[in-house]
């Protein structure tokens, strides 16, 4: 970036925080942000400029350059990065004209003029979901022409000190240990051809000796929740680092799955490994990106560390990191994360505030709307009804539940703590949003089979589920998914598969 207090600096300035500024910070998935935006200039501490520069041009996740001053300074940095590793956007006002050796680059380009700034806004977060989508992809000219070179390749956090604390790590038998080393359960749920599905994954974290770019690696496979394999998948490249609050290790990785059949997917992870009541770290969370798909497919999950604990609660012993071995444990993780899937079978309820519910699912349909009904229960008493209406009152929120809390009118905190929401499928994100805004205590779910919300996020939140798989709110849902896929689909927020 330029320095200085001339005619430049001040308009790259005005740039900075009107463009790149307003683009990286505003730049979310799922309402959370992804990357923190730092000017050079910013940073305040003793000590060489040059050095501090270096290393966060080596350890910044993306660099965005502004070229458009053609300022030395800008194009010493550029170089500097494009030795270093990938993840280098390029921003220049449409009347600049590039140096030669840069002008085959790709260059986000805008208008100095109204409406110019915004549409620059939109080119640069556009930008970032594409290294999101595929963040091992050389954008380095350097480090592509060097790709097929013996030992040439990109700085991937190898040098582990720079990140955690040397006590963290030990040798044992000749190898690094990490805080993070052995066997690890990674819980998520996910979709796949539109039915909701839990999968199981084992991984385990260790350090390759024998690499000398990427010597962080984990491997793994995924069961699905019947046991059968789903894939076998390893990290291609891995960050490691301290978070600022110091608590745990946060680990960046991209991975490559194979899902049988000569299919494979990529896409780009972080997991947050947390401690229990001491410095060991024993859980976690973490969330993916599919890159294949478009928008990138998004997965949350729940880790724990298999350990002696562990398998104890289970009642085996993982003797081994075999395939078959591990698939035999997936029953096991099924009845304990899965109760009401395995406990209770496909019958007809007699629950009198379900079968309310159904009754507003029932009217829906008649309607022409989507049935699913809910009914919102305080001391033993129903209190509001409501229905799926989004084809009716053509409305994007009012889902079945947000149409029975709606209907309830204006409720104090200490009567929606009092409460259950029957609803007669599994609640989604939205839904489950306005579950824990009011934080109502108890959700009575009529059916999962045909659709499963965020449930895990619920129970892990406080919110007591109960899943009572009724016959008729399956076949309900099932008959009309059939008959109406594409409705279903817009309800849910997913792209039709026909179109």
């Amino acid at each position: 970036m330029p320095f200085g207090r001339n005619q430049s600096y001040q308009k790259f300035i005005n740039r900075y925080q009107k463009i790149i500024k307003v683009a990286v910070d505003g730049f979310r998935i799922k309402g959370k942000e992804v990357f923190e935006c730092i000017r050079a200039d910013e940073v305040s501490r003793t000590g060489s400029v040059t050095y501090d520069l270096l290393i966060r041009l080596w350890k910044a996740d993306v660099v965005v350059a502004d070229l458009t001053d053609l300022n030395p300074n800008v194009f010493y940095e550029l170089g500097v990065r494009h030795a270093l590793r990938s993840g280098t956007l390029l921003l220049a006002d449409e009347e600049c004209q590039l140096p030669f050796d840069v002008h085959n680059l790709r260059v986000i380009r805008y208008k100095d003029c109204l409406g110019g700034e915004k549409t620059a806004v939109q080119a640069i977060r556009k930008a970032l979901i594409t290294l999101l989508k595929d963040p091992v992809r050389k954008d380095s000219p350097v480090l592509h022409a060097l790709s097929g070179e013996p030992g040439c390749g990109e700085f991937s956090g190898a040098s582990l000190p720079t990140w955690l604390d040397g006590k963290d790590w030990r040798l044992k038998d000749g190898r690094i240990v990490s805080p993070v080393d052995g066997i690890w359960l990674e819980i998520l749920d996910r979709r796949e051809r539109q039915v909701p599905a839990r999968h199981y994954s084992f991984f385990r974290f260790q350090y390759d000796k024998a690499s000398h770019v990427d010597p962080f690696i984990m491997t793994g496979h995924s069961f699905r929740s019947d046991g059968q394999w789903h894939s076998s998948w390893s990290t291609k490249y891995l960050r490691i680092k301290t978070p600022r609050n110091k608590i745990g290790v946060t680990v960046e990785y991209v991975f490559r799955a194979d899902i049988g059949g000569g299919e494979q997917r990529s896409g780009y992870g972080i997991s947050r490994f947390l401690p229990d009541g001491t410095t060991r770290l024993v859980t976690g969370s973490g969330s993916y990106l599919a890159g294949e798909e478009n928008p990138p497919y998004r997965c949350d999950y729940q880790l724990q560390r298999i350990d002696a604990a562990f398998q104890k609660m289970l009642g085996v012993s993982l003797g081994s990191f075999d395939k078959e071995h591990l698939r035999a444990l997936v029953p096991l993780l099924r009845s304990r994360y899965e109760p009401d899937e395995v406990q209770c079978e496909e019958k007809p309820t007699s629950d009198r505030f379900l079968l309310a519910a159904i009754k507003e699912a029932q009217k829906s349909l008649l309607d022409g709307g989507i049935p699913i009904g809910s009914v919102l229960v305080i001391n033993n008493k129903v209190v509001a009804r409501g229905h799926n209406r989004r084809v009716q009152d053509k409305s994007p929120v009012l889902h079945a539940e947000m149409d029975c809390l709606n209907n309830a009118g204006r409720l104090g905190p200490q009567d929606y703590r009092r409460s259950v929401l029957y609803s007669t499928l599994s609640p989604c994100d939205m839904c489950t949003g306005a579950v824990l805004l009011y934080k109502i205590p108890r959700v009575i779910i009529g059916e999962n089979r045909n659709f499963r919300g965020p449930e895990q996020h619920l129970r892990s939140s406080g919110v007591e589920l109960q899943v009572l798989n009724d016959s008729a709110c399956i076949e309900l849902m099932r008959t009309f998914i059939q008959t109406h896929p594409r409705l279903w689909n817009e309800d849910i927020g997913e792209t039709d598969p026909a179109t």
